[in-house]
Protein backbone atom coordinates (compact mmCIF):
# COMPACT_ATOMS: atom_id res chain seq x y z
CA UNK A 1 0.00 0.00 0.00
CA UNK A 2 0.80 3.90 -0.24
CA UNK A 3 1.40 4.25 3.69
CA UNK A 4 4.58 1.39 2.95
CA UNK A 5 6.26 3.70 0.66
CA UNK A 6 5.52 6.66 2.50
CA UNK A 7 6.19 5.85 6.31
CA UNK A 8 8.99 4.16 7.77
CA UNK A 9 7.19 2.05 10.14
CA UNK A 10 4.22 0.22 9.32
CA UNK A 11 1.20 -0.29 11.25
CA UNK A 12 0.90 -0.89 14.44
CA UNK A 13 3.07 2.11 14.60
CA UNK A 14 1.27 5.03 15.04
CA UNK A 15 3.67 7.00 13.14
CA UNK A 16 1.13 7.29 9.84
CA UNK A 17 -1.91 8.73 12.20
CA UNK A 18 0.83 11.17 14.12
CA UNK A 19 2.70 12.08 10.90
CA UNK A 20 -1.12 13.65 9.15
CA UNK A 21 -2.56 14.86 12.48
CA UNK A 22 0.65 16.81 12.90
CA UNK A 23 -0.04 18.19 9.22
CA UNK A 24 -3.65 18.62 9.71
CA UNK A 25 -3.26 20.47 13.24
CA UNK A 26 -5.28 18.10 15.14
CA UNK A 27 -4.58 16.84 17.88
CA UNK A 28 -5.69 12.90 18.66
CA UNK A 29 -8.80 13.61 20.93
CA UNK A 30 -9.90 15.74 18.31
CA UNK A 31 -9.49 12.85 15.91
CA UNK A 32 -11.21 9.75 14.87
CA UNK A 33 -9.76 6.44 12.62
CA UNK A 34 -12.02 4.64 10.50
CA UNK A 35 -10.85 1.03 9.87
CA UNK A 36 -11.88 -2.51 9.05
CA UNK A 37 -9.37 -5.09 10.93
CA UNK A 38 -7.78 -5.69 13.86
CA UNK A 39 -4.81 -3.92 12.98
CA UNK A 40 -6.55 -0.42 12.25
CA UNK A 41 -7.96 -0.19 15.84
CA UNK A 42 -4.82 -1.86 17.09
CA UNK A 43 -2.89 1.49 15.45
CA UNK A 44 -5.92 4.17 16.43
CA UNK A 45 -5.21 3.01 20.20
CA UNK A 46 -1.62 3.24 19.63
CA UNK A 47 -2.16 6.95 18.14
CA UNK A 48 -4.25 8.09 21.00
CA UNK A 49 -7.02 8.40 18.51
CA UNK A 50 -10.78 7.14 18.72
CA UNK A 51 -11.19 3.64 16.33
CA UNK A 52 -14.34 3.92 14.30
CA UNK A 53 -15.04 0.43 12.47
CA UNK A 54 -16.23 0.43 9.39
CA UNK A 55 -18.21 -2.97 8.51
CA UNK A 56 -16.22 -4.83 11.14
CA UNK A 57 -16.83 -8.62 12.35
CA UNK A 58 -15.50 -7.88 15.39
CA UNK A 59 -16.82 -5.95 18.05
CA UNK A 60 -15.61 -2.34 18.57
CA UNK A 61 -17.11 0.51 20.72
CA UNK A 62 -17.94 2.49 17.61
CA UNK A 63 -18.96 0.70 14.50
CA UNK A 64 -20.77 1.76 11.61
CA UNK A 65 -21.86 -0.18 8.13
CA UNK A 66 -22.37 2.69 5.71
CA UNK A 67 -20.22 5.13 5.16
CA UNK A 68 -23.34 7.92 5.92
CA UNK A 69 -23.14 7.09 9.17
CA UNK A 70 -19.74 8.80 10.05
CA UNK A 71 -21.74 12.02 10.70
CA UNK A 72 -22.72 11.10 13.81
CA UNK A 73 -19.07 10.57 15.22
CA UNK A 74 -18.06 13.78 14.12
CA UNK A 75 -17.86 17.11 16.13
CA UNK A 76 -17.63 20.45 15.45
Amino acid sequence: GIFKRVFRKPKPDPEGITIALSAAGVSPDEAIYVGDSLLDMETAKNAGVTFVGFKTPFECPYRMEDHREIVKYLKE
